[in-house]
């Protein structure tokens, strides 16, 4: 029998990698079609981690991440790419 092997439908991804692929886009000047290519994530995934990593319109640049802190890591954004 041949058996294919499928990526998990909902991986998931530590904070400090969701912290480290948005500085990709942020600080390292990726489009984020580039980040989620590299990475092997989804555009969306990107977009989403790069928005809640934004800072807040009022200007407040010390604020708490928004992004999901108890996921674990599937794959180390510094060595991809």
């Amino acid at each position: 029998m041949n058996h294919i092997q499928m990526k998990p439908l909902n991986p998931k991804f530590t904070l400090e990698y969701k912290q480290a692929a948005e500085k990709l886009v942020n600080e390292k000047v990726y489009t984020h079609q580039q980040a989620a290519d590299n990475l092997g994530v989804s555009l969306s995934a990107i977009g989403t981690w790069s928005w809640a990593e934004s800072p807040p319109y009022s200007g407040i640049c010390n604020k708490e991440s928004n992004l999901e802190p108890d996921r674990t890591q599937r794959i180390d954004p510094v060595s991809a790419g």
